[in-house]
């Protein structure tokens, strides 16, 4: 739906297609897709390696409402010596949906490396914020591997 007033809109909308809306746009999944940029480093135990982990929100409906992303450096050296949060961010193209912003937080813990990435989304329908998730990729390593998931926001 196009509009210039998209508020208006919605709020236009008949009972039963404000329903199929809100089906539409509530956020229901998130989808993974990965980026890795391989080890460097004079040698197999010390080295660092990059990567980018995506996440989706999608409604019921399969629509796609949300992207974000995070990336992470992990290094090692015998262990993993240092987790780095490099870079991360959201957006969205999606009727009412913005991104706001987000947090990280990175650390070496119990012989495991984290880059975490918090992305904040807000659902805004006639002025009114109705759902504020938040996406959380993260960046994991340990043991000379490095991969990453989405969904959770913990160091650990």
């Amino acid at each position: 739906m196009a509009s210039a007033d998209p508020d208006a809109a919605v709020e236009a909308l008949s009972p039963a297609d404000h329903d199929l809306f809100v089906y539409a746009v509530t956020p229901v999944s998130e989808e993974v897709t990965e980026t890795v940029t391989p080890a460097s480093g004079t040698t197999a135990r010390s080295s660092c390696s990059e990567r980018t982990q995506l996440g989706q929100g999608k409604s019921a409906a399969g629509v796609a409402l949300y992207d974000f992303w995070t990336t992470g450096r992990i290094c090692w050296d015998g262990g993993v010596s240092s987790a780095t949060y490099l870079d991360g961010g959201g957006s969205s193209g999606a009727l009412g949906w913005n991104y706001t912003g987000s947090t990280h937080a990175e650390g070496v813990i119990s012989g495991w490396g984290y880059a975490v990435g918090r992305h904040n989304f807000q659902l805004n329908i006639a002025g009114v914020v109705v759902q504020s998730p938040t996406g959380c990729a993260r960046v994991i390593g340990s043991s000379g591997a490095i991969f990453g998931d989405v969904g959770n926001c913990n160091l650990g």
